[in-house]
């Protein structure tokens, strides 16, 4: 029996395969597409050491007979951190074929996720598949990819349309700033807002108003709801809930020291989502990692990760910075999860784009430089 194992060993370390590669297989075999889902997540997200027999497979699904299959098979490279996927993706979107996945098209799933990870080369056929089909999916991937060289025009694009003024706000305000502030100024003034919540769309307002430079009062209003989330305040009945944690997210992609002393004041929050909030937005919107620094540490210092040891450590493994990889390992001396090395090492260089959303309203186009320049 010994003997038997050893030899079963041997051949998945030779051959490269394992339970997890067997799965998939036996997933895309029974053409079940919520199994695949699942068998290829699971693959991806487990926490062995290494990753390269599940990179290698689900590059070989790539060439697979059935679209949905190639795009979960890109998919979930993209989480990888590989973007081999991308023809994959982009002949689903030229694709006319009906095919659904959740009862939802594919292309539009593949345009989606073009989008979330920032991959500008789909744009021209994203554009196509837009004049073709006036897909709202499209025209916001379209705003997010090019922002100011977007070939739509948010005032224009649906004429016969009557989206919420916040809506069209927030998306003018992605093209152009300045454009959006006629229409912002009148929905911030509106004391009917068209919305669910009528301070969201205030929100919005005052958020496009200051991104194109104004100050007061649109200031003070994101502000002072921003304090309340600080201080964990919740709105009163009747309201949304998040109101003020929206208004906080809001403010926190506005330029500006202001801001940023904000945020840092905010590292101190008792509400943890608004601390998570406010060390990404410090770090990857307002170039100033020394500033979020002294909180990440702390976390890991006192072992209590009240942010969620899933958020700190791959936060951390994130920005490559050797006072923030020490704190790291000295944390992980005493965690037998060996959670950090499975971050640091198995997932290390994937893309902040898998969780950079959950976090930033925007992701200013400074963002991408913010790591090199606050070491």
């Amino acid at each position: 029996m010994r003997g038997y194992i050893a030899v079963l060993l041997v051949t998945f370390i030779v051959t490269g395969c394992d339970v997890y590669d067997r799965a998939m297989d036996s997933a895309v075999s029974s053409g079940d597409h919520g199994e695949i889902s699942r068998a290829f997540h699971a693959a991806t997200y487990n926490k062995r050491s290494g990753l390269e027999s599940t990179r290698r497979s689900l590059t070989g699904y790539l060439e697979n007979s059935d679209p949905v299959v190639r795009f979960l098979a890109a998919k979930y490279l993209y989480v990888l951190g590989d973007s081999s996927g991308y023809n994959a993706l982009i002949d689903i979107i030229e694709s006319g074929d009906d095919v659904a996945l959740h009862k939802r098209d594919l292309r539009l799933w593949a345009i989606d996720l073009l989008r979330q990870y920032r991959d500008r080369r789909g744009a021209p056929e994203i554009y196509r598949f837009f004049t073709e089909t006036r897909s709202i999916d499209a025209f916001n991937a379209l705003l997010r990819l090019e922002g100011s060289e977007a070939p739509v025009d948010p005032l224009s694009a649906y004429p016969d349309a009557r989206p919420y003024p916040s809506t069209t706000v927030f998306s003018v305000a992605l093209k152009n700033p300045h454009l959006a502030t006629e229409l912002a100024s009148a929905t911030f003034e509106d004391p009917k807002c068209p919305d669910i919540y009528a301070e969201q769309s205030r929100q919005i307002a005052a958020w496009a108003l200051l991104r194109a430079g104004a100050g007061e009062p649109y200031f003070s209003y994101l502000r002072d709801q921003a304090e309340k989330a600080i201080s964990g305040e919740r709105p009163p009945a009747g309201k949304d809930s998040n109101q003020y944690r929206k208004a906080f997210e809001y403010l926190a992609s506005v330029s500006g020291k202001p801001v940023k002393d904000l945020l840092v004041r905010a590292l101190e929050s008792s509400d943890d989502r608004v601390v998570q909030v406010a060390l990404v937005n410090l770090i990857f919107n307002h170039n100033d990692l020394p500033a979020a620094r002294p909180r990440l540490i702390s976390e890991l210092e006192q072992r209590t990760i009240n942010l969620g040891s899933e958020f700190t450590l791959q936060l951390v493994a994130a920005l490559d910075d050797p006072k923030l990889e020490q704190a790291a390992n000295e944390f992980s001396k005493m965690d037998s999860s060996g959670q950090w090395r499975m971050w640091s090492v198995a997932r290390k260089g994937w893309p902040i784009y898998n969780w950079i959303d959950d976090y930033v309203v925007i992701l200013n186009e400074t963002a991408n430089k913010a790591v090199d320049s606050t070491r």
